[in-house]
């Protein structure tokens, strides 16, 4: 997956694209202590809840509506 947002104060938006299946949803999120929350907008709701560790993040999912649960990691890109 690849994340795009723009943070202001501890406000996130921008979007998500997944490979599998191939799609980008927007994202709206907060970032406050090192703990960050974000959700997909639109009718395929998948929240994500983690921690922020220097240039890296790591967490859970959960797609709404159903059981699908897993985790999640990403770093900044350059």
């Amino acid at each position: 997956m690849e994340l795009t947002w723009v943070q202001s104060g501890s406000r996130l938006t921008g979007q998500i694209t997944h490979s599998t299946p191939a799609k980008t949803l927007q994202v709206i999120g907060l970032l406050k202590a090192g703990d960050v929350t974000f959700a997909t907008d639109g009718p395929d709701v998948i929240t994500y809840a983690g921690t922020v560790s220097g240039n890296s993040m790591s967490g859970t999912f959960q797609t709404a509506g159903s059981s699908r649960r897993g985790t999640w990691r990403a770093s900044k890109a350059g």
